[in-house]
């Protein structure tokens, strides 16, 4: 199976982040991150993409669930 150029087009819009998060709130977002099977290597790496979008009101959410992760897992 081959793409054309206007679906390859619409697969990158889709997986940028400003298209993928657009009109998400902080709580949807918290949500989709802490979701089963998430872990901390991926916040990490969401992480470092939401900065170079520059999303950054994303950026200061998910460091606080890595913050949190790493403050409950030092509980056990």
């Amino acid at each position: 199976m081959s793409l054309n150029e206007n679906e390859i087009f619409d697969y990158f819009e889709l997986v940028e982040p400003e298209s993928f998060f657009k009109n998400w709130s902080n709580e949807e977002f918290i949500v989709w991150v802490t979701r089963p099977g998430s872990t901390k290597g991926y916040w990490v790496t969401m992480l470092k993409t939401l900065e170079k979008s520059e999303m950054y009101e994303f950026c200061k959410l998910l460091k606080e669930v890595i913050k949190t992760n790493d403050e409950v897992s030092k509980e056990f």
